[in-house]
């Protein structure tokens, strides 16, 4: 439970402190003159790439993709008759699994087994998360892409109604769906002023 604690509050904390070690910019002087490049945030740190570039890769690989792949795969049969097999005690595994997907229809009382979209949701906050970081919402590119994944993702939940409480199923095909409506307005109003 501590480690779900720590995995749920910290997580993107994390991450946002990895990607502003691996972003960098470079300033200009008065007269144009290039100086080396600096953090991204805080222009006064110079850059440099070697040891923090590692550290914050492997910081944002750990953090992103094994959660969320794991969240794609755990609940396949395939991955628990690998997880049977194994003679490793994978006790840590399930609880932590298990307080994540719990939200989620998993397949008994008759209903299809959307347990995997809880890594579908956690893919779609990274790609939230890099497009807001990366992009500012002043850039077209980034407010039609952002806003084709809402509508999406807002139409994935309204069909499928992934989880077990309906009104959490109506909440979030709702909440996406006016977050893209709020981008479409956006776009239509980069592109036309």
């Amino acid at each position: 439970d501590a480690f779900n604690s720590f995995f749920v509050l910290a997580h993107f904390r994390i991450i946002v402190v990895s990607i502003t070690l691996l972003f960098y910019t470079n300033l200009n002087t008065l007269h144009n003159s290039a100086k080396p490049p600096v953090f991204y945030l805080d222009g006064t740190v110079p850059y440099s790439n070697n040891a923090f570039t590692i550290l914050a890769s492997l910081i944002c690989v750990s953090f992103t993709v094994i959660p969320t792949i794991l969240l794609l795969i755990y609940p396949t049969k395939t991955f628990q008759k690998f997880l049977n097999s194994c003679k490793i005690n994978f006790l840590p595994l399930h609880i932590f699994m298990d307080s994540f997907l719990g939200y989620y229809k998993n397949g008994t009382n008759g209903t299809r087994d959307y347990r995997y979209f809880a890594g579908l949701s956690l893919l779609f906050r990274y790609l939230v998360f890099t497009n807001i970081f990366i992009y500012n919402e002043t850039n077209i590119v980034s407010c039609s892409s952002f806003s084709m994944v809402a509508m999406v993702f807002s139409l994935s939940f309204a069909l499928c109604q992934p989880y077990k409480r309906n009104a959490c199923n109506a909440f979030d095909s709702i909440a996406l769906l006016l977050w893209a409506v709020v981008h479409f307005l956006i776009l239509f109003q980069l592109i036309f002023t």
